[in-house]
């Protein structure tokens, strides 16, 4: 991971002005000197192993290699010595694969399978017949170490380490590297991110000169949008280790699961002007870290520290790197095993110039790396036994039963939303958790429920899943799946003290994640044993379908069930006629809330029946027969209440104001994950698109619109555009100036306050509305004055604006925050009441009609779900908005001032976007617009 991308802003900021003054004042010194120390001193090298220079026909270090290039000497190396193996375990979206090259004694390759039984053995003690056998292992087993590279493709040196270390480890005749050999299984996996790092290289070629440039500023250096943080579809697969939206990080976390590693090295870049970081990290570090963890982590500092110092290199440990959120690479320290990362400075694979005048070339970046990752595999071998003991302990533990008060298991009801909550068992199982299926109706006691409801003992169905804590993954599943992460007093201290004197924050990332929470599942964490007749479940397997023989009317899909989107996505591409219901209905017996779909046999081609087949094995969507319109208990079938939806022409902006990392989810998500076209569009030129084409339009969040842009998305909207606006996108059109929407940032609502919470008063109250007889018969009026009448004094408005500035320093940096959900409003079909959703912004936003507000968060009280929320947060977010829709002309623009579907992660609030762009067009514009 770069170094946490606000650090890395403020550190740029406060030495790039101090660099170029340097750089001048000392014109050359030193650009031109060369880093020629060898990467690893006094070494004999086997001559039958290709050296890397020799081969890729310039030296390591000289400029960054290739996918290609690594990939051709990597398999050159597994074909030249029998002791070097080439795995390639997955593949990236755009059809690279991910390598590992495992690299051990001739001794140890050729019992390769007994090596990695035994280490599974000693993760589940279970599955050991003594400490006898425990012992043995731990005296003959070597340890397994997983070295990684470049999770982040514009962090180049550290592929280029991967490559002189596997080298090295396949032709060195030293001792410390044949003692590596034999007491470890190393696993080189030297690029994890192939088509970020192509994309990154492909800009550096551009832009680099004939004559060395190191100026920090220039384009060599600084890249384009999008540069190659991310892969393909730019996500940051450092997030991503247990969401697990990527190809990259499912096939990495399956092969984990394989070798399952003792060790294991994460290595990055981070700001150019920077030196070196290394683990242990610093305090918030989640708590379901072991103290084993600790205990090396520190070791292993102590003796890369001395590789250092050998050297006389800057480096330090703590000072930004904290472990608190899960989904780093640091997930695979949770199922057992040391993690250790690495910054070194970038340089983009040229040169540097830095503050102190002297030049930094890639080389020297590359050395950085090489030595640290010889360094720990060195303390690994020198600790093997001792390391194995302390592993097979905690696993010892963790298998063994909870203690008194501890959470025993986690228990997720079945779903009418099927699909969503087997995609999270889906996802659990992934990642190595044991789960059972209860076959009967139990009872649970000692429950309490993620939106903090507590229950002294509950029934729950048979198809309940059932998540035991004791198991070889109970710090992986505790981490990923606990509902309120804590942090320690002494850090809270210290993070209000850098806000309040600084406005800064110590927060690496979020400070809630929980995973059934995100999925909007209903789970309970039980302190007390569950007894309940239960099966283990160890993956899905798509059941057959039954699909109805042409029915007589046409066809319904439950619109509580995500399935029903994914078929509706496929057959509005395949330009089938489909109505969603207002109302809630029956049919063939059965009920269907509003938001299903209805497929009129009349208003389409008898292609349907054809097609169904296909579409609902690849959705999961059962399709209902519908043998009659008449519904005598509800909505008539063909009354008005089914409204024909307008298949959606998707318009995506991008460009170097728009946050790379906004696109890329939303493309991902409409393309990847619900096959849907999309027109990826640069902002740029909006003045010269034809907007005509699209009735759909998604601004991501940006740092600016073009000039004219409000105009031109203005006019659009008025003849019957649909415009969703995410994240920071939101102020644009919401600034008063643009006169484009009526919904205002809280200092711009504080003149209107009173209106605003009149409003949320009037707008709850509709929520709730219910009348009798007596309220019309039996009404006497009161004598009791309305105490909002009196008169109140106005506050200092501008005092007003400068409190509601110094508030905005604590706002959430991502935590789950409680809503409530119009049910009636299309756009919260399919979601639940109450809603938790993540917030990781500063800007609140407030709404009164004409503007519609179907989610909107909780009074202050209740707002907190989990994580870290101070009190000015809550008072800033009670009762704002979360979603608004709004008509403009014939069309709508419909507002999401946080992120819908952040990492790809929360299918929640990701059922709201769906609404908004597939529902939209037909449910909330007055007309298409004409291509």
């Amino acid at each position: 991971m770069t170094i946490r991308q606000s650090a890395k802003s403020i550190l740029y900021l406060l030495t790039i002005h101090f660099a170029i003054f340097m750089s001048v004042l000392l014109s050359g010194a030193g650009e031109n000197a060369a880093y020629d120390k060898p990467f690893v001193e006094s070494c004999v090298y086997d001559p039958a192993i290709p050296e890397p220079g020799a081969f890729l026909g310039y030296e390591v270090g000289s400029h960054p290699v290739s996918y290609a290039e690594l990939f051709s000497y990597f398999q050159t190396l597994a074909q030249a010595k029998e002791n070097i193996r080439l795995y390639p375990y997955g593949e990236t979206h755009e059809g690279r694969k991910l390598l590992l090259l495992v690299v051990s004694s001739p001794e140890n390759m050729q019992k390769l399978d007994e090596i990695k039984a035994g280490i599974q053995k000693l993760f589940d003690p279970r599955m050991l017949k003594s400490e006898t056998e425990a012992d043995a292992l731990i005296q003959n087993t070597p340890a397994v170490a997983w070295m990684a590279y470049s999770i982040h493709g514009d962090e180049l040196s550290s592929t280029d380490a991967a490559v002189w270390l596997a080298y090295q480890l396949a032709a060195g005749q030293d001792g410390v590297t044949q003692q590596t050999l034999r007491e470890a299984v190393v696993c080189i996996d030297p690029l994890q991110n192939p088509d970020g790092r192509e994309r990154f290289l492909a800009q550096m070629r551009s832009f680099n000169g004939k004559i060395l440039n190191p100026d920090v500023q220039s384009a060599n250096h600084t890249g384009l949008w999008p540069w190659g943080r991310g892969n393909h579809y730019f996500f940051d697969l450092n997030r991503d280790f247990f969401i697990l939206s990527q190809p990259e990080s499912r096939a990495r976390v399956k092969t984990f699961l394989e070798w399952r590693p003792q060790l294991m090295v994460d290595s990055h870049e981070m700001g150019p002007l920077d030196t070196y970081l290394f683990s242990p990290p610093r305090e918030p570090v989640n708590q379901n870290l072991t103290p084993m963890h600790e205990k090396w982590s520190k070791r292993f500092a102590e003796d890369q520290a001395k590789a250092f110092d050998r050297y006389g290199w800057s480096y330090y440990t703590r000072e930004w790197l904290d472990m608190f959120y899960p989904g780093y690479s640091e997930w695979i320290a949770y199922s057992g095993a040391l993690m250790i990362l690495y910054e070194q400075a970038g340089v983009d694979g040229s040169a540097v110039r830095r503050a102190d005048g002297t030049t930094m070339t890639y080389r020297e970046t590359v050395h950085h790396h090489i030595v640290s990752s010889l360094a720990n595999l060195q303390t690994l071998a020198d600790n093997r036994q001792e390391l194995l003991t302390d592993y097979y302990r905690e696993k010892k533990k963790t298998v063994a039963p909870p203690a008194d008060k501890e959470v025993c298991a986690y228990l997720i009801e079945p779903a009418t939303n099927a699909a969503r909550t087997n995609r999270l068992i889906e996802n659990l199982l992934w990642q190595g958790i044991e789960i059972y299926q209860a076959q009967k109706p139990f009872t649970a006691k000692g429950l309490a429920s993620s939106f903090g409801d507590s229950f002294n003992e509950k029934e729950l169905p048979a198809g309940a899943w059932i998540i035991p804590v004791n198991q070889p993954q109970k710090h992986v599943l505790n981490a990923v799946m606990e509902f309120d992460p804590r942090m320690k007093d002494s850090f809270l201290t210290e993070e209000r003290r850098e806000l309040e004197k600084k406005n800064a924050t110590r927060l690496y990332d979020v400070t809630a994640w929980s995973m059934p929470i995100a999925y909007g599942a209903t789970c309970y964490q039980a302190t007390a044993p569950v007894n309940a007749e239960m099966d283990p479940i160890r993956s899905f397997t798509k059941e057959p379908i039954a699909i109805p023989s042409h029915p007589k009317y046409g066809y319904v899909l439950d619109g509580s069930d995500d399935a029903s989107t994914f078929a509706v996505s496929s057959l509005l591409e395949k330009g089938f006629a489909i109505r969603a219901a207002e109302r809630d209905f029956h049919s063939g017996g059965k009920s269907f809330v509003k938001g299903s779909f209805l497929l009129r046999n009349v208003e389409n081609s008898s292609r349907l029946h054809a097609e169904i087949p296909a579409i609902s094995h690849q959705s999961g969507a059962v399709f209902h027969a519908a043998d009659s319109a008449l519904d005598l208990e509800g909505t008539d079938l063909g009354g008005q209440y089914f409204i024909l939806l307008t298949p959606p022409r998707i318009g995506l902006f991008l460009g170097r104001t728009v946050s790379a990392s906004s696109f890329g989810q939303t493309w991902n998500w409409l393309d990847a994950v619900y096959g849907a076209r999309v027109s990826c569009l640069d902002i740029e030129l909006l003045s010269a698109l034809d907007l005509r084409k699209y009735n759909a339009l998604i601004l991501p969040s940006m740092s600016a619109l073009p000039e004219g842009g409000v105009i031109l998305l203005k006019v659009w909207v008025e003849n019957g555009g649909t415009l969703i606006a995410l994240g920071s996108a939101v102020s644009f059109l919401t600034d008063p100036k643009a006169e484009m929407s009526a919904v205002r940032e809280r200092s711009e609502a504080l003149p209107q306050m009173e209106l605003y919470d009149e409003a949320v008063d009037r707008e709850e109250k509709a929520l709730t509305a219910s009348a009798s007889q007596a309220d019309i018969w039996d009404y006497q009026p009161s004598d009791i004055k309305d105490a909002t009448e009196t008169a109140k004094k106005k506050e200092d408005i501008e005092k007003l604006k400068r409190q509601d500035a110094w508030e905005k320093r604590f706002s959430p940096r991502g935590a789950f925050l409680r809503a409530r959900v119009d049910e009636e409003h299309w756009l919260a079909f399919g979601v639940n009441n109450p809603l938790a959703v993540i917030v990781r912004s500063s800007n609140s936003y407030y709404s009164k009609p004409p503007v519609e507000t179907p989610v909107r968060f909780a009074a202050e009280k209740n707002l907190r779900v989990s994580g870290l929320v101070w009190p000015e947060a809550r008072r800033r977010w009670a009762k704002s908005a979360y979603l608004t829709r709004e008509a403009k002309g014939k069309g709508q623009i419909i507002l999401f001032p946080c992120e819908p579907d952040d990492r790809g992660y929360y299918p929640e609030t990701t059922r709201l976007l769906w609404n908004a762009v597939f529902l939209g067009p037909g449910l909330g514009a007055k007309s298409p617009i004409p291509w």
